[in-house]
């Protein structure tokens, strides 16, 4: 019941949350050309890259720390790993300002307005860290405030920004940047009062932290390529109106991945918790649940798809009308990616993290070799058929890795 309880917090909070951008669809598609919902869509990529360089997968470290540490140093780790995020942070900020022009070349955006990246992204881990901490604490109605009102402010602001002050991409990213900044300045002070910020750090955290997440550096790369690479295809060799009109599908058939999120923030204290007992109980439940979970995830796959015409028909914008014809490749891609969070948890709770640098890189070729060919051959929808063949390759090398290292009775024996 708990489970499901959470859950059900988690469904909706991440709905708000990484459906901010689904929700805003109608809005963005009657007030934005496809050009400029494709200039948007690009900055969002790179705004990805930089948490992840941020980051340093610290989310994670804090929840697989929190059932080792002792409670008193568990706030001393906290502080640690902000204060890493802070220096990389840092450093990202000097790199764009630096290298602006060159940056802006490449990937093709306006150059001037790249300092906003790195900033949007620091805010997005701390807010991503206190979620982790309040996830693993089992503190879901908290996680759900706190998760609910940036989902608020940020759909809020942009339907200010576009509605009211005829704003553009631009307006859309200081939205987006505005809505992160009231949330950091909350989260920090959420931080403070439960002495999980202290005057220490420790040298020996630091190195850990470190040995945690420069190998899942290029776990996290792939994972960005893999969803977002393709549109940097898009942009380089159809246009960045063929990528708003794509992008308008990919959010819709995106949908899934709202509920894969969901039950995996409610689903990983209770695997972490059932796999420190180690019994043959523990783990007979926990495959049970991952089927029924999958089950589910498969049929909401069809339902989305069935719907997305009426979804389209009602709300989207007549110019991006096209983008109807990728929802449920897009959504079955989605399937994939729940499959393989099932199974890459594992890894994580053995710290067997170097092992997904390997399953990276072969990722990241493949997935290049897919967007280059199935866009070069089929067009805008070879990026939905390139997406849909990195996650089942995904998929199936972290499914045959992961009962390599902790073997599970799949086969409920």
């Amino acid at each position: 019941m708990k489970l499901l309880k959470n859950f059900s917090i988690y469904a909706f909070t991440s709905a708000l949350n990484s459906g901010a951008v689904f929700f805003l669809l109608p809005f963005v598609t009657h007030y934005l050309t496809a050009d400029e919902y494709g200039v948007y869509s690009i900055f969002l990529v790179v705004i990805q890259s930089a948490f992840i360089l941020i980051s340093l997968s610290c989310n994670g470290a804090l929840q697989v720390e929190y059932y080792k540490l002792d409670r008193d140093k568990f706030p001393i780790f906290v502080t640690t790993t902000i204060f890493l995020n802070s220096i990389l942070f840092i450093l990202c900020l000097i790199f764009c300002l630096l290298f602006n022009k060159l940056l802006g070349n490449i990937i093709g955006v306006p150059s001037e307005w790249l300092w906003i990246i790195p900033i949007i992204a620091f805010t997005q881990v701390i807010h991503q860290s206190i979620l982790a901490i309040l996830q693993v604490q089992n503190k879901a109605v908290v996680f759900g405030v706190f998760n609910s009102a940036f989902a608020i402010l940020n759909i809020g602001i942009s339907i200010f920004s576009l509605k009211m002050l005829n704003s553009s991409w631009l307006g859309l990213l200081l939205s987006f940047l505005t809505a992160y900044l009231i949330i950091f300045i909350v989260g920090i002070v959420y931080l403070v009062k439960r002495k999980l910020l202290v005057y220490k750090i420790d040298s020996a955290y630091f190195k850990d932290i470190l040995k945690f997440g420069i190998p899942l550096i290029p776990h996290a790369l792939s994972g960005l390529v893999i969803e977002f690479g393709n549109r940097l295809f898009i942009a380089k060799l159809v246009s960045f109106k063929a990528l708003g009109i794509y992008n308008t599908g990919f959010q819709v058939g995106k949908v899934i991945s709202l509920l894969e999120t969901s039950f995996t923030q409610a689903y990983v204290p209770v695997l972490f918790e059932n796999l420190t007992r180690n019994t043959k109980e523990s783990k007979l439940k926990i495959v049970k649940l991952s089927y029924m979970f999958l089950g589910f995830l498969l049929s909401s796959v069809f339902i989305i798809s069935f719907l997305s015409p009426y979804v389209f028909k009602w709300f989207i914008g007549s110019i991006f009308q096209g983008g109807a014809q990728f929802v449920f490749i897009i959504a079955l891609s989605y399937f994939f990616s729940g499959v393989y969070k099932m199974f890459v948890n594992f890894l994580f709770y053995t710290k067997k993290t170097y092992l997904l640098s390997i399953i990276a890189v072969v990722n990241i070729i493949s997935s290049i070799i897919f967007n280059y060919y199935f866009i070069m051959k089929f067009g805008l929808k070879g990026a939905a058929y390139s997406l849909l063949c990195s996650q089942i390759l995904n998929a199936i090398i972290v499914i045959i890795v992961s009962n390599k290292i902790y073997k599970m009775p799949w086969l409920l024996k």
